[in-house]
């Protein structure tokens, strides 16, 4: 039993060493694709860009109000990171599970941008990028601007760890918990949205190998710089979970 579960953590040492090498294999041509990108600093839709690679900028003015469409909210900050958790009572204690991104939840870890004025690039939903920083958001940094959506919920705030308990309004009953980080504009100079024109819409580009958000990039080689250190601060800790692994796995088959 112990040279199986060694073999296994071999295995899966392995594999994230192939993942990393893959990385580090793609980061040229990332680059690549970043350093071509047309740098539009006003964010506004420029048809001479249709079908670019674009990186335009948002500033704190350019942008409203976050909105979450799903729930109905509209926050005071212009951009928020959603995290939802669900409630888990199978082991007989109630425990709080993270819900991944593409889960099959029906609400999802997302994040929002705010409202942009006519003529502003739409950043497509599908970026949903999960900035670090923020603060916990409170009542009054929000209100309800879609009764319709809002009605679909029953809403319960607990100020001691400033989350929405959620409940569908109808069966099956799902309980979620959820928390927003909101931004402010004091918080940042400017998030740089690099994708593809598409009309209106700046959409995910997927030859972008990237999360495509860049906080207070003041260039494009900013971005790039900004990409890279992600990028090595990712690698460094998944090669101290290789090692851990592959150290444990050894050790399993010589007992």
């Amino acid at each position: 039993m112990n040279k199986i579960k060694g073999l296994i953590m071999i295995f899966i040492a392995l594999f994230f060493i192939f993942v990393s090498i893959k990385a580090v294999v793609s980061v040229p041509e990332s680059e690549s694709i970043l350093r071509s990108a047309v740098w539009v600093e006003d964010a506004k839709v420029h048809p001479e860009n249709e079908g670019k690679v674009v990186a335009a900028v948002y500033t704190p003015e350019s942008l409203g109000g976050a909105v979450d469409p799903e729930l109905g909210l509209t926050f005071n900050g212009p951009f928020v990171n959603r995290r939802v958790e669900t409630a888990d009572a199978s082991s007989g204690d109630l425990t709080w599970v993270q819900v991944a991104p593409s889960s099959q939840e029906a609400l999802q870890p997302k994040a929002f941008f705010g409202a942009q004025d006519a003529g502003i690039l739409r950043v497509d939903a599908a970026f949903s990028p999960q900035i670090l920083g923020g603060r916990d958001f409170q009542p009054h940094d929000v209100k309800v601007t879609d009764r319709a959506r809002f009605a679909e919920y029953r809403f319960a705030f607990n100020e001691i760890d400033s989350k929405l308990y959620i409940l569908p309004a109808t069966p099956p009953e799902r309980e979620y918990r959820v928390t927003y980080k909101i931004f402010e504009a004091g918080d940042f100079e400017n998030f740089v949205v690099v994708g593809r024109q598409v009309g209106d819409t700046l959409e995910r580009a997927p030859e972008l190998d990237s999360v495509g958000v860049f906080q207070d990039a003041k260039n494009i080689d900013d971005a790039v710089g900004s990409d890279r250190s992600s990028l090595i601060g990712g690698l460094v800790v998944v090669d101290l979970i290789c090692l851990t692994l592959l150290v444990y796995g050894v050790r399993k088959l010589r007992e």
